[in-house]
């Protein structure tokens, strides 16, 4: 399973952080064009997608609208990018959902310890998500359980 999906036209920057997330354990998958970032995500649920604003002259935020407006990818945790700082661009990201807006001139250590922590949160939010379907498996075998005791007492 890869954990972190990292969008980016700029094949530099996007194996730069690739590698850096790998040297961390942290398995990643990349790709430069919105076509196959739509067409990856739905096949492999990423716990983190980092995801460039303008992706090859696309809308990226497009991408983000999409995977936050699916169920089965709404919480998915992104973090947009961009290479200035844009408050427009910014406030539009976190309108649609965006986790986290990096810009990519600040330090490099700083965004693969932030994309680190939400590879953390989501595998404990996704951990905690199993326990409580488990638990209402549980919850839901005791009532059916109880509710056919009580038509068997009432039968009799």
């Amino acid at each position: 399973m890869s954990e972190v999906l990292i969008v980016d036209k700029d094949e530099h920057f996007m194996e730069e952080l690739s590698n850096s997330l790998e040297e961390k354990e942290i398995n990643t998958i990349t790709c430069s064009s919105l076509r196959e970032a739509l067409d990856l995500e739905t096949e492999t649920l990423p716990l983190v997608i980092v995801l460039d604003a303008r992706v090859l002259l696309i809308d990226g935020l497009k991408l983000l609208e999409k995977i936050k407006s699916h169920p089965e990818t709404a919480r998915i945790y992104v973090i947009v990018l961009s290479t200035q700082e844009d408050n427009d661009l910014m406030m539009k990201a976190y309108e649609l959902g965006a986790d986290e807006f990096f810009v990519k001139t600040r330090d490099m250590a700083a965004l693969i310890h932030r994309v680190g922590i939400a590879r953390k949160f989501q595998t404990k939010l996704k951990g905690l998500a199993q326990e409580n379907y488990k638990l209402l498996k549980k919850v839901t075998a005791l009532s059916d359980a109880a509710a056919k005791e009580k038509k068997a007492e009432a039968e009799a």
